[in-house]
């Protein structure tokens, strides 16, 4: 009799438990060690131009405008005569005011005398109790009067001094509000004058690099409307506070406007190369995940990796990407095999390149 042997091992199966089991094998990986390089600290910004200053030329009261001795364009000396006033009716009101402080002033008198003696005549019945409680309100009524009247008289003899406006500053007329001879209310704007020579280009920078911006920083500006020139910035001023949009502070530097060709609300880009320098964390482009929104790496942590985010410079170095936020010098971070990773990945160190 023959006797056959066989096996109770399926050899299907035997071949998908292999093929599982090299699924979850440990993924060896490639790292390399986070080393800083310093470079120069560059500034890049975009910006705008504003005025160096401005004078906005105010009706001072209710008054006629007789004369504007400007048009919009112009250039003005400080000193210059903007708009000269016609104080006719400033002269009626002030009229008007000081007969009503003088009726007020009778009036207060007269009450007065009557609140004295209002309880001998009430006795007397020379006046009534209602006619009594009428004399506090009259004499009320009538101190409003004069406090009022008071306060117009003052104004209107200040405001009769102010027979002409002159510029207190050299620059260009922005805006020419009236004709000659419309009638203006008070505080209505007339002329706009702007200092544009020097003019302004203000930006904004991260808090952490304003205090490298000083006199030593070289300032370029660029605008689009003058596209083959450069501007140098001079005289900086850097803002002591931080912006209320949380943005940084704001930075303003004088540009020489001799030809007055520059104007407000021009837009440009700012390139300020300062003597400070700061740290940059090359990486070799294998090492970063890169989504729709964001860039990660994975760092050793043990025998575990875990996924950091990151944040990449604009420039490279060694033709390298760079890292400005999410590293640190001495990181362990991993420079292959990054699609089979996940955050909590256990991993084996397969070789550490040497620093070149």
């Amino acid at each position: 009799m023959m006797v056959l042997a066989c096996s109770s091992e399926n050899p299907k199966k035997k071949v998908q438990e292999g093929f599982f089991n090299r699924l979850a094998k440990t993924p060896s990986v490639t790292i390399v060690s986070i080393t800083p390089k310093e470079i120069p600290l560059v500034i890049k910004a975009s910006g705008k131009t504003e005025a160096a200053d401005r004078f906005e030329a105010k009706a001072p009261a209710r008054v006629k405008g007789t004369k504007i001795f400007v048009e919009e364009g112009a250039k003005v000396a400080a000193g210059d005569n903007l708009v000269r006033f016609d104080y006719e009716e400033v002269k009626l009101r002030l009229a008007k005011a000081k007969a009503e402080l003088k009726e007020s002033d009778a009036g207060i008198e007269n009450e007065t005398f009557l609140q004295r003696n209002k309880d001998k005549l009430i006795e007397q019945n020379k006046m009534t109790d209602l006619e009594g409680e009428m004399v506090d309100k009259r004499l009320a009524l009538y101190q409003a009067i004069q406090d009022r009247a008071r306060t117009e008289v003052d104004l209107y003899e200040k405001t009769g001094e102010w027979t002409d406006v002159n510029s207190p500053i050299a620059g260009v007329v922005l805006k020419k509000y009236l004709s000659d001879g419309a009638l203006v209310e008070e505080n209505q704007s007339i002329v706009d004058v702007v200092r544009l020579d020097p003019i302004k280009f203000v930006f904004s920078v991260p808090v952490e690099y304003a205090a490298a911006i000083n006199k030593e920083a070289e300032i370029m500006i660029k605008m689009p409307i003058f596209p083959n020139q450069e501007f140098k910035g001079e005289s900086v001023q850097v803002s002591a506070d931080i912006q209320k949009n949380g943005n940084g502070v704001e930075v303003k530097v004088d540009l020489a406007n001799p030809e007055l060709q520059i104007k407000t609300d021009l837009r440009g880009d700012v390139i300020v190369h300062t003597k400070a320098r700061k740290k940059i964390y090359p990486i070799a482009e294998s090492a970063l995940l890169k989504t729709e929104k964001s860039v990660f790496v994975f760092k050793i942590d043990g025998d575990k990796v875990k996924k950091f985010p990151v944040e990449l410079g604009s420039e490279p170095y060694n033709n390298q990407p760079v890292i400005e936020k999410g590293v640190a010098e001495g990181d362990k971070v991993v420079i292959s095999e990054l699609g089979g990773l996940k955050d909590g990945t256990r991993v084996e160190i397969e070789s550490v390149p040497s620093e070149k």
